[in-house]
């Protein structure tokens, strides 16, 4: 789920997927892959995609508490938006 940013600088509590992927202890093409089907929330720096890191991490916990309750992408998805 993409959002602009106005300023062109990122926030401060921002990251980019490289270090998300680092804190979550996620692979990069999770966090990429998470990214493009609208589950993690970011905005785009020039080309780079920014996250905020408190709100992104809370996401990767539950979807992967959600994983485990084997619910596709999907439904993740609808489950997170609520």
């Amino acid at each position: 789920m993409e959002k602009s940013s106005k300023s062109g600088k990122p926030a401060n509590n921002q990251v980019t997927a490289k270090k998300l992927a680092a804190v979550t202890k996620l692979s990069y093409s999770t966090i990429d892959h998470w990214s493009s089907e609208g589950l993690l929330v970011y905005t785009r720096v020039g080309s780079r995609r920014m996250y905020d890191l408190e709100e992104n991490v809370r996401r990767c916990k539950r979807i992967r508490e959600l994983q485990a309750e084997e619910l596709s992408l999907k439904l993740i998805k609808k489950e997170l938006s609520k």
